[in-house]
């Protein structure tokens, strides 16, 4: 019992190692992991997989329709009287008559076969078109959630060294106290300086707690996993230019290709619409067996069986369509009409919102090196504060003030680099190159 037991305890306690083992991990890596098990993507794979046998379904129609039957009917009348002004009339008994037999069906000629088979294969090209096109926008998702990870982690280690600071300030601030140097209030502003920043690192330990998990969600990961960014800032920059290396024409992207296919499906069900006015002609035969069984009958009994056959041409045509469906039409002309002026707007629109993107990622990048100069200067003034402190020149305020100055200067400077990283993937997106 106590082996049963020990053992018990050793699963539980390898479980929990398990589940609280720490995975690092690389944005390459969360990508190909949201790619592999995100919900959505498999339920893309499948309406490929349903399009193609629509596909198939649609082309079955080309080849002969084979159906095989059979009839069982039975006469409910027991005897009936035959020709009753005979001498000696004659009764027959019950008729029980079963048939069976093979039909087939051969169209000939029907225009609209052929549009049923190109609307099928329009619509499988449309799937998985709409597969890249949520594909773009889970790495989309990976990548913004990376980077917040990075940004509170960073806002972090920067509270983190504050109140490394701070706490060093302590000693010499107290002694100063002691020895009257300096007004207790000071002290006092000092501890409310640490209480605050401590209360704003487990805030910001909660904010990176919230973003891991967002990661790990657009990545489709076990939430229970713990991660561990290993990319930093200069890897997702050069990870963001690499849109540099692509040429990609306005042809290949997922939005105009999707357009153009809805275009061609609106097209396509116009002109299956017009080809019902078309005959349809197909050949058709039937062989089959008729079975004869009396019963009962003054003739005998007996059991027959007689073949049945017949083929032939038939044409069907069926003329409403000549004035049915214009309200279908006009609609269907008006769906097209749309679709292309939503092209020629996102065509006008994409130059712009490129040069827009372009335009962020200069205004990111000339701000990132302001706002790291105006950094470097706030520490600059933090040190000489510090040192006019601590020859007894200025108060603890003075000290306080230039660490609000640094830590605002910090924030700003961690805000710059996520505008920067952000507007170099908006950049690669607008240009079609997000992978």
């Amino acid at each position: 019992m106590k082996h049963k037991i020990l053992l018990i305890l050793l699963a539980v306690g390898l479980h929990w190692v398990l589940a609280q083992s720490t995975e690092g991990l690389s944005l390459s890596e969360a990508k190909k992991s949201a790619l592999e098990n995100k919900t959505k993507l498999k339920t893309d794979k499948i309406a490929q997989e349903l399009a193609q046998s629509q596909i198939q379904e649609a082309l079955m129609k080309r080849y002969p329709q084979v159906n095989f039957a059979t009839d069982l009917r039975y006469n409910l009348v027991r005897q009936q009287t035959v020709l009753p002004f005979l001498p000696d009339p004659i009764k027959l008994g019950a008729i029980f008559n079963p048939t069976a037999g093979v039909d087939a069906n051969y169209t000939v000629y029907d225009k609209k076969i052929n549009f049923d088979v190109h609307q099928a294969e329009l619509n499988h090209e449309l799937s998985k078109i709409t597969e890249e096109t949520d594909k773009e926008e889970l790495i989309n998702n990976v990548v913004k959630s990376y980077i917040n990870v990075l940004t509170n982690q960073e806002r972090l280690a920067q509270l983190n060294a504050t109140l490394k600071r701070l706490n060093e300030d302590m000693k010499e601030v107290s002694t100063k106290v002691t020895n009257g140097l300096i007004q207790k209030i000071e002290l006092s502003r000092l501890q409310n300086n640490i209480d605050n920043t401590r209360s704003e690192i487990e805030k910001q330990k909660e904010s990176i707690l919230i973003s891991e998990q967002i990661l790990k969600f657009h990545s489709g990961m076990n939430l229970n996993q713990i991660i561990n960014v290993t990319d930093d800032w200069t890897e997702l920059e050069i990870e963001a230019k690499d849109y540099k290396d692509f040429t990609i024409p306005k042809t290949e992207l997922p939005f105009y290709r999707q357009q153009k296919l809805q275009i061609a499906i609106t097209e396509n069900q116009v002109a299956k619409l017009h080809a019902k006015k078309y005959p349809v002609i197909s050949l058709y035969g039937y062989a089959g067996l008729l079975g004869l069984i009396n019963k009962g009958s003054e003739l005998g009994e007996g059991n027959r069986w007689s073949p049945l056959s017949y083929a032939g041409v038939r044409l069907n045509w069926n003329l409403n369509p000549f004035w049915e469906n214009k309200t279908l039409l006009a609609q269907n002309q008006i769906r097209i009409m749309q679709t292309e002026s939503l092209l020629k707007e996102w065509d006008e629109n994409r130059e712009i919102q490129i040069a827009q993107a372009e335009s962020n990622v200069r205004r990111a990048e000339m701000d990132m090196e302001v706002q790291k100069r105006n950094a470097g200067f706030a520490e600059e003034n933090l040190k000489f504060i510090r040192t006019r402190f601590q020859s007894e020149l200025v108060t603890y305020k003075e000290v306080a003030d230039a660490e609000a100055e640094l830590e605002s200067a910090k924030i700003n400077e961690i805000l710059a680099r996520y505008n920067f990283i952000t507007a170099l993937f908006d950049l690669k997106k607008a240009k079609g190159a997000l992978k």
